[in-house]
């Protein structure tokens, strides 16, 4: 793929956007179909514009014409777009969320949120600039991470607005734990309820990754942009609307057992099936767009300098819809739920679409399943020899290990934080044949 941008005109991009979203007569396009295990991904067969051609507006709509060798290289061809043009992703992210207007830092104006997350950042940056000057750092591996709440909870916060009565269950994230084991010294640009796609359009992690050439990279993204803000509701269908016989779901739930069949996951084939067929068309252009995302960025970093650097992402363990806290009534913790909206991110949106507790249960499942699936798919691409994947599906053991509906307790975070110790271990072995998916099965 050339690595030089080339001038799309608003045709082009309306075209790939068509594709992404799956707007187009007589083509479905979607991330569990494309074949990520060739050694390279190349517009071997056609170029770009025939590809393009293949694909006619006849009225107000966008029809396929193409053939199967120009249908492969659709892959090749969005990644080429969506990399010059990043402005593009913003676009489809706004039109699969029906939002009226692309969304700003952090996902918002300048909040609360946002002066705890600086506060966080440079608390974690002091701590990280102290450990070298000590020379801490000497004998532990350098990480940069940038992610979300899983990765930055405003724990110090909460800490602060603690009184004596209440009991003090400030949550512990993966990076405290990290931190806390003392064997790595941790850069974090983390920031709880940032979204990924705002994470890769700022390149944040741009100079810092340059400049520490650090021995892994952590990154964790996607969480705000599936289930913030009540987005969930956006990608599920009305409960009138499900169709079990639906030619899509069939497809999907065909290919998840495949992919998953022989592998030690956590996966309850009746839930996971009870779950897709609530998908809406708009968590199929979700996820085609987060693989789009993920791949150019991956891409990105094979720069020499970062040859030899681990990247590890992470996926999500299955979100507890509720309508309440379940906390204990004089509590801290039951503070925070109400202050951070626990039951509006899921069990709401999903109450509205009219589906039942078991049911709210099993989209989230299905969805969470699916995102975990397309990293674990990435870092077994040959393309990435050196991108792993930590699958956080089973680290919760019981309702109990959840905080609020999509943030762990300290001690379930903490079986997290386990499992992406085993991955960075395994990836700084520079072992060649070294595992590329890490399991909750890799703690028994």
């Amino acid at each position: 793929m050339s690595s030089v941008p080339r001038t799309w005109t608003d045709e082009d991009l309306a075209k790939a956007l068509s594709v992404v979203l799956n707007k187009v007569d007589g083509l479905w396009w979607a991330y569990y179909d494309v074949d990520l295990t060739a050694e390279a991904i190349a517009l071997a067969e056609e170029d770009a514009q025939a590809v393009l051609d293949a694909i006619e507006l006849e009225g107000d709509r966008h029809r396929w014409k193409g053939s199967d060798g120009q249908r492969a290289a659709l892959f090749p061809l969005l990644l080429q777009v969506f990399r010059d043009r990043p402005d593009v992703a913003l676009e489809a992210f706004r039109r699969i969320f029906d939002m009226n207007a692309i969304p700003e830092e952090s996902g918002a104006k300048p909040t609360l949120i946002d002066e705890m997350n600086r506060d966080e950042r440079k608390a974690r940056l002091d701590r990280y600039v102290d450990a070298m000057r000590d020379g801490k750092c000497v004998d532990r591996a350098i990480l940069v991470a940038e992610g979300d709440s899983w990765f930055q909870f405003p724990g110090r916060w909460f800490t602060f607005i603690a009184v004596w009565r209440f009991q003090i269950d400030v949550v512990k994230d993966i990076l405290d734990h990290l931190i806390a084991g003392k064997r790595y010294c941790v850069f974090s640009l983390a920031a709880g309820g940032d979204w990924l796609i705002k994470m890769l359009r700022a390149n944040d992690y741009v100079e810092p990754l340059s400049r520490i050439e650090p021995d892994g990279f952590l990154i964790g993204g996607g969480g705000n942009d599936l289930l913030g803000d009540g987005r969930v509701a956006n990608m599920t269908l009305h409960k009138r609307r499900v169709d079990a016989a639906s030619e899509q779901h069939r497809a999907i739930l065909a290919k998840r057992l495949a992919a998953i069949e022989g592998r030690d996951v956590v996966f309850d084939r009746s839930m996971y099936e009870a779950g897709v067929f609530f998908l809406a068309k708009e968590f199929i252009s979700f996820q085609n767009l987060t693989l789009i995302q993920y791949f150019n960025f991956f891409t990105s970093l094979a720069h020499s300098k970062l040859s030899s650097m681990a990247v590890v992402t992470h996926g999500y363990d299955f979100a507890l819809p509720t309508r309440k806290s379940t906390a204990r009534l004089i509590s801290l913790r039951r503070l925070v739920n109400k202050w951070m909206g626990s039951g509006k991110w899921l069990w709401l949106p999903l109450e509205q679409k009219r589906l039942a507790d078991d049911e709210k249960r099993a989209v989230l499942y299905a969805m969470i399943t699916e995102f975990n699936e397309l990293l674990s798919a990435l870092a077994r691409s040959p393309r990435f020899p050196h991108l792993y994947h930590v699958d956080c599906r089973g680290v919760a053991t019981s309702p109990d290990d959840w905080y609020d509906e999509i943030h762990l307790t300290s001690k379930a975070f903490k079986r997290a934080a386990a499992l992406f110790d085993a991955c960075i271990a395994s990836a700084l072995s520079k072992n060649d044949g070294a595992q590329k998916v890490f399991t909750i099965a890799d703690l028994r």
